[in-house]
């Protein structure tokens, strides 16, 4: 007897939608467990160096880099994703692109670091590197900043100038 294509489709539907119901389920528990730590917190950024967005993120001899929207989650204790949308505006004679990347870090919060001469609402960022032989990643930590309560202060450390990114928490 042949299975109709239909009914592997619905199937197939059926089996993606537990799949996602029981991830929900057990990040929504491990939200409950964690109640103090940064699990699930999502911070946008609102300006850089005061400029609200579009705002320019930093500029070389090629071209201009405007950041248009930027948002930081925290999945875990120690874990979580940055993902970025800007403009790359070419100082030679090409259209601008737009570019959206999504890179997982670690991090680090200065209460948790042995090292008594980090604050404690220090955070330390570090993007995750590819595992392949050709990643081109600088050492971390790549961020840092400052937590107080809503508000998130960013740093990106070998980017010179260096500018101030202020997130909130939304």
């Amino acid at each position: 007897m042949a299975i109709s294509d239909s009914h592997m489709r619905r199937n197939r539907e059926t089996l993606v939608r537990l799949t996602v119901l029981t991830a929900l389920f057990l990040l929504a528990g491990a939200g409950c467990r964690d109640k103090d730590l940064m699990n699930h917190r999502r911070f946008v950024l609102t300006n850089i160096d005061g400029n609200a967005l579009p705002a320019l993120e930093h500029e070389t001899v090629t071209g201009r880099y405007v950041a248009l929207g930027d948002t930081i989650v925290f999945t875990s204790a120690t874990r979580g994703f940055h993902s970025r949308v800007y403009r790359v505006e070419p100082k030679i004679e090409q259209p601008a692109e737009t570019i959206r990347t999504s890179t997982e870090f670690t991090y680090e919060l200065g209460e948790y670091i042995e090292d008594s001469s980090v604050p404690s609402n220090t955070i330390l960022v570090t993007y995750v590197c590819g595992d392949d032989a050709l990643a081109d990643c600088l050492a971390g930590p790549h961020l840092s900043g400052t937590i107080i309560g809503n508000a998130l202060t960013l740093h990106i450390l070998h980017l010179s100038p260096e500018r101030e990114r202020r997130y909130v928490e939304r």
